[in-house]
């Protein structure tokens, strides 16, 4: 991948789609095209109303940059590289576009002038990164020499780590199998290792003979948790427990009361949805697999309302009704933690079957879609955001700054499960960007699940097709 120390041209894409990018020129420079600042003054009138809110938010991030002496002015015809300041550069330049050596036959549009501004500009920079998430531009200015990426390329970080144990006598202190048991970093490994690890990192003590420790690291605290692994148990109670585990190690991060936010990434048939459910359920009134007092009084999940393909038309009945069809996949898990796969369970000599959507909302959980959602506050609130990926940047924050007193936010999403949105792209979603922006801080915890848990067939046609 292109080096962290090229300059960026940004297209207009890009600043509509994440206007917070800007903020980006503390640690790289910056290149804006003056055809891109027009794009953005149209745009502002855009009938998208969120594209027009972004393009006004991105050109007041630029007037308060220009009046903190940030924004620079360059023009890429007279301007040597000693003349380079850092932070943001508006490019700008007295050129006639169809008479430029540089044009190579490219038409007289606006994508097309901002490529051969970043071309010029590269003479001034040196190195140079056009980031579009327009495709054909970015073909066209490989074309011309410059190196092109899509904005957010970088791999996300999956939360995990395999670490060689440094003293194998860890497996002979006494509790050192059970959930919850600490054990001193400094026992584990070297120093090196441990500046590099993430906060609540997910991790696999193992030593020489292959035996390991499923384990959080707590940086504050420099040691390591020990997390339970899933037991043996009949195939009949086998839902009420971690499948694997990965997802052992997701349920603990869920459990943790010191997290208040949990994302949850992986491939379609790994349990994203599965696990966070049985996290919430047991940390409610009906469950009590692993807690001992309820901390939250409801679960409260929220799903895009995407389809995949033709759109359904005119949907009948109220608002819960309507939205009935992307619910079911929350009542299909919930219900085979509650009743397991045979639908039912006996309790104290009674048998109980499986509950209707009705019976179940209200008393344990709410299935909400994310259009009218500004203003809540939810307290003590178990909150997943189902399908994350194909929520913008924007949503994603809307949904998580809805918490209020005693309330845990667990994203669940798939970069390459993006459905019917336009505005969303694999490296650049509201999944994507919680966990770039969250990593490291000690209230988030993140991992990625690799292990399918439906048919063999599922992870073939995922990773296949």
């Amino acid at each position: 991948m292109e080096s962290d120390g090229a300059a960026q041209i940004c297209d207009t894409n890009v600043i509509i789609e994440d206007p917070d990018i800007l903020n980006s020129y503390k640690n790289r420079r910056i290149g804006i095209p003056i055809f891109v600042l027009e794009e953005l003054d149209r745009r502002k009138y855009d009938r998208n109303a969120e594209v027009a809110e972004n393009a006004r938010e991105a050109l007041r991030k630029l007037e308060r940059l220009s009046s903190a002496g940030i924004l620079n002015y360059l023009n890429v015809q007279s301007a040597s590289s000693s003349s380079v300041q850092t932070g943001i550069d508006v490019l700008f330049g007295n050129f006639d576009f169809d008479n430029l050596p540089t044009r190579a036959g490219l038409e007289n549009i606006p994508d097309n002038k901002i490529i051969i501004c970043g071309v010029m500009a590269a003479k001034i920079y040196g190195e140079v990164v056009m980031v579009s998430n327009d495709f054909n531009v970015r073909v066209k200015a490989r074309a011309l020499g410059l190196a092109a990426i899509p904005h957010g390329v970088k791999d996300l970080y999956n939360g995990k780590r395999r670490i060689n144990i440094r003293d194998s006598r860890i497996f002979s202190t006494e509790g050192w199998e059970k959930s919850g048991h600490k054990i001193d970093a400094a026992l584990v490994c070297d120093n090196e290792i441990l500046e590099r690890l993430i906060p609540n990192q997910c991790c696999y003590l193992k030593d020489e003979r292959g035996k390991y420790i499923l384990a959080v690291y707590k940086k504050r605290g420099n040691y390591f948790r020990v997390v339970r692994k899933p037991p043996t148990v009949s195939s009949k109670n086998r839902f009420k427990y971690p499948l694997n585990d990965e997802q052992a190690l997701a349920l603990d991060l869920m459990l943790d009361p010191e997290i208040q936010c949990v994302s949850i990434g992986g491939i379609a048939g790994v349990g994203k949805t599965f696990i966070s459910l049985l996290g919430g359920y047991n940390q409610t009134r009906h469950g009590s697999e692993y807690v001992s007092e309820p901390r939250y009084n409801l679960i409260t999940v929220y799903r895009p309302k995407t389809s995949m393909g033709e759109k359904e038309g005119f949907l009948p009945g109220n608002e819960k009704k309507k939205f009935e069809p992307w619910a079911r996949p929350i009542y299909d898990n919930l219900n085979l933690i509650i009743y397991g796969e045979e639908g039912r369970y006996e309790k104290d000599g009674r048998v109980f079957e499986i509950r209707t959507h009705e019976d179940l909302e209200g008393d344990l959980i709410e299935v909400c879609s994310v259009t009218h959602e500004q203003g809540r506050s939810l307290r003590n609130r178990f909150v997943i955001v189902d399908e994350a990926q194909c929520l913008t940047k924007k949503h994603i924050k809307m949904l998580g700054t809805r918490l209020a007193e005693n309330s845990k936010l667990i994203i669940c999403g798939d970069v390459d499960q993006i459905a019917d949105n336009a505005r969303v792209s694999k490296y650049s979603n509201g999944f994507s960007s919680i966990v770039r922006s969250l990593a490291g801080q000690e209230e988030y915890g993140h991992i990625e699940l690799t292990q399918v848990v439906r048919m063999k067939i599922v992870e073939l046609i995922a990773n296949l097709l």
